[in-house]
């Protein structure tokens, strides 16, 4: 689960920093946000739940190809066996929830910290991302296998 969040961490790294350095200009553009500390509080304010988004879903389907065998059989899927994988997903996902509710709001002031002190506005979203990333890809590898524990007991008990 480390590597996979490792390995997931730079493409939602680089598609938040993307997807962000495009939605800034068009609320400017739209009269949403004015220019100065205003827009960096907003940017700053919604990069986190993007980043959020991007990394889930790299670190989930990155998890779901790695652990593609519990599922896929000579390229057939097994419906139970998938579902219980979503399982593990779900799981995986409500035992974040907590420690991700802390992490968000501190990347949000990472970033505007840096943004603040004159980062550009590419770089602040990148470098408080990587700090999140670390952050996650060291508390991945309990909750993915705490989840699978989890599923397995559960599995057992039927």
């Amino acid at each position: 689960a480390a590597l996979v969040s490792c390995l997931a961490a730079l493409p939602s790294n680089l598609a938040t920093c993307v997807i962000m350095e495009l939605l800034a200009p068009m609320l400017f553009s739209l009269g949403l946000v004015r220019e100065g500390a205003q827009s960096v509080a907003l940017v700053a304010a919604v990069t986190p739940f993007v980043g959020y988004a991007t990394y889930l879903c790299a670190y989930y389907a990155g998890m779901l190809f790695k652990e593609r065998r519990d599922f896929l059989v000579h390229g057939r899927v097994r419906p139970r066996a998938l579902r219980r994988k979503l399982s593990v997903v779900w799981f995986d996902f409500v035992a974040h929830l907590p420690s991700d509710l802390l992490v968000i709001p501190a990347m949000g002031a990472v970033q505007g910290s840096f943004a603040f002190a004159g980062v550009q506005q590419f770089w602040a979203i990148f470098w408080s991302q990587c700090i999140a990333d670390f952050a996650y890809a060291w508390k991945e590898p309990f909750f993915w296998h705490a989840a699978k524990r989890l599923e397995r007991w559960r599995f057992e008990r039927r």
